[in-house]
């Protein structure tokens, strides 16, 4: 029901061209920063919410879940409030295929959901939410760290640099 775009024109997939974008995109450091820092966040917030129901939920709380939203809005304000700005810096910082800086981006982000969010099982289970709460931490602190650092990042090479050149003609 919705109309046809009415500026996008298909292109035939170029792999040389898009490994070639991805190899700048990797070889930028600043990008490479952000895309720590979308492991290490969404990681973080995703393994407070998984477990933090069991910490409230066990005595001395023997919360409902319900109970424990004010932190949880809280945290959820700081960690999308942080989500937006990393992201947002993706597509600024990069100089070749913005799109595909931005998707890198997005697959650090679910990597870090997806492995932090089962590994946080680990803290959990060996120490209680006292060891949680310290791999929730040091997560975080490798996020800070890696955004106090991207002022030092050098970009990555220059859009003429790293160019691809057109399709040769058949």
């Amino acid at each position: 029901m919705l109309p046809p775009s009415a500026h996008f024109r298909p292109a035939p997939v170029r792999v040389a061209a898009l490994a070639h974008s991805l190899r700048g995109h990797l070889a930028d450091t600043g990008l490479i920063r952000l895309y720590v820092i979308a492991f290490t966040l969404m990681g973080s917030f995703v393994t407070v919410y998984n477990y933090l129901t069991y910490r409230l939920a066990a005595p001395p709380f023997s919360l409902s879940p319900a109970v424990i939203v004010g932190g949880l809005v809280l945290l959820t304000i700081g960690f999308f409030a942080a989500h937006s700005v990393a992201s947002g810096w993706v597509s600024r910082r990069a100089r070749i295929a913005p799109a595909q800086a931005s998707a890198l981006y997005l697959f650090a982000y679910y990597l870090g959901s997806s492995i932090c969010g089962s590994a946080g099982g680990l803290p959990y289970g060996h120490g209680g939410w006292d060891v949680t709460v310290v791999f929730v931490a040091v997560l975080l602190l490798v996020g800070l760290g890696c955004a106090l650092s991207l002022r030092s990042a050098r970009r990555g090479p220059s859009p003429r640099a790293s160019a691809v050149p057109p399709p040769r003609s058949a």
